[in-house]
């Protein structure tokens, strides 16, 4: 059986560009190399992109060495790289400081209990001499550039904290600011929380395969108190949304909506009509075009005319979702769907895109309009649920999982935890307003979350043929 995601022990963080803000004295300590040796310098701008795999890799791209040319001008570039590392271990600290609100961050993480440690591509003594000046009070191991160690990506220096620290890739978080952070957490098996604070951006993370992304220290402490809370309590029964949390209708409902409104001679456009997903069908046509209760009746008879044989294939499962769910059941997770869809087209779409095989119990409301309400349904599949148990189920241990603030208050009626997802179609805010117990923000999150790391959503540059190799912990080659 896969082994669940366990209660997190350590975190391991990054250091240039998520701890602390490295660039000024990286650049001056390059600038000084590269117009030692007739280089134009390099704008700040350029440095930032230049850094992430090392210093001798940041000399490569600065004195602007093509890829094949670094083997040819191999005596100059270890010239530069000697030149760069001991000028910027001397002038490593001019202008250097942690980010705003990282060391109260710190602070609470070992109040909490939470082992931590740092692990950087920068040269070990800068790394050690960084950590001991700014963090020494929270921090106990650090690990950087140093003979006989892959860096990153490569997983080498963050197993050797781990070592140190006693702890297990599952007990573990990694926290970086980099696609070289994405790829070194999946390499060894860890969930990575990319920051947007540091040296790239939260457009460049996502197209790289962050899966959870935070802009403030303090959003990192929520996200590891979600992680923590729901690792802590064991969930074994876990309840999915349909639309929104595992597929994405859009199309499909949105048309039917204009399909049935034309009858009423209304027209409307898609964008405007994403709000009917998730609630009840009746109530949106009720709420959000003032029907009365024939009129409601016709529409709703008219949109099922065309989804039921066009609609309902409109539609595609999120990225990720399949693996998620394989996942879960291999973890020992017990899973279900409670969706206000009617049951049988809800049957339709997990079978057309081969889901249904994870779920033991699919329910959903009648064609007759009964059971509609998230509350019934989610009572609905409890009601299955012990059925196949043979006796009343631990409500503490199911889990809702859906989008909108219909699951959340769903959940709350059936008094049960609930999670929102905000992949899907609630309105920013939406979630937390209602009083979602935790919200995460992306598919790979949920397998972080219950499964640990997972290889979702990971960038181009993935497999072991990217990790930095060569002797020395120098590497022969290391690109974006």
């Amino acid at each position: 059986m896969k082994q669940k995601g366990k209660p997190i022990k350590a975190v391991i963080f990054d250091l240039d560009g998520t701890l602390l803000d490295t660039l000024e004295d990286l650049a001056t300590s390059m600038n000084h190399v590269l117009q030692n040796h007739g280089y134009p310098v390099r704008t700040r701008e350029e440095i930032r992109s230049f850094v992430g795999n090392g210093i001798r890799k940041l000399v490569e791209r600065a004195a602007g060495f093509p890829d094949g040319q670094a083997s040819t001008d191999k005596q100059l570039l270890d010239q530069m790289f000697e030149e760069m590392s001991e000028y910027y271990e001397a002038h490593c600290n001019e202008r250097t400081a942690p980010y705003a609100g990282i060391t109260k961050c710190l602070a609470q993480l070992k109040q909490e209990g939470i082992k931590m440690a740092v692990v950087s591509n920068k040269l070990d003594k800068a790394v050690t001499d960084l950590v001991g000046l700014y963090f020494s009070e929270w921090i106990s191991e650090s690990a950087g550039d140093q003979p006989g160690m892959r860096i990153k990506p490569a997983p080498d220096t963050l197993f050797l904290v781990m070592e140190r620290l006693f702890v297990s890739p599952e007990e573990c978080v990694y926290v970086g600011d980099s696609d070289v952070d994405i790829q070194t957490a999946a390499h060894a098996g860890v969930p990575c929380i990319s920051v947007c604070w540091g040296f790239r951006g939260r457009e460049f993370l996502l197209a790289h395969g962050a899966s959870t992304l935070v802009d403030t220290p303090a959003e990192l402490l929520e996200v590891l108190a979600t992680w923590q809370q729901v690792r802590r309590r064991q969930y074994q029964y876990l309840l999915f949304d349909l639309d929104g949390t595992l597929t994405n209708p859009a199309e499909g409902i949105t048309k039917s909506v204009q399909y049935a409104l034309k009858n009423f001679g209304i027209t409307a456009e898609t964008d405007d009509l994403l709000c009917f997903i998730g609630p009840p069908l009746g109530d949106s046509f009720r709420d959000f075009f003032g029907f009365d209760e024939e009129q409601t009746k016709l529409a709703v008879a008219k949109y099922r005319e065309r989804y039921t044989e066009t609609g309902i294939y409109e539609n595609f499962a999120y990225e990720g979702i399949r693996e998620l769910l394989e996942a879960l059941s291999a973890s020992g997770y017990r899973l279900g769907v409670a969706t206000s869809k009617p049951e049988g087209m809800a049957r339709r779409v997990l079978e057309h895109f081969r889901l249904a095989e994870y779920f033991e119990v699919v329910t959903g409301s009648e064609l007759d309009g009964t059971r509609a309400r998230k509350g019934e349904v989610i009572e609905e599949a409890i009601r299955r649920f012990n059925k196949l148990e043979g006796n009343p189920i631990e409500r503490r241990q199911v889990l809702m999982i859906g989008d909108r603030s219909f699951d959340v208050l769903g959940a709350k009626e059936a008094g049960i935890t609930s999670l929102g997802v905000s992949y899907g179609f609630a309105r920013p805010g939406e979630l937390k307003e209602a009083g979602a117990d935790f919200v995460i923000q992306t598919v790979a999150e949920l397998y972080a979350l219950f499964c640990g790391a997972s290889s979702l959503g990971r960038g181009r540059e993935e497999d072991e043929a990217s990790f930095c190799r060569g002797g020395g912990g120098q590497p022969d080659h290391c690109s974006d």
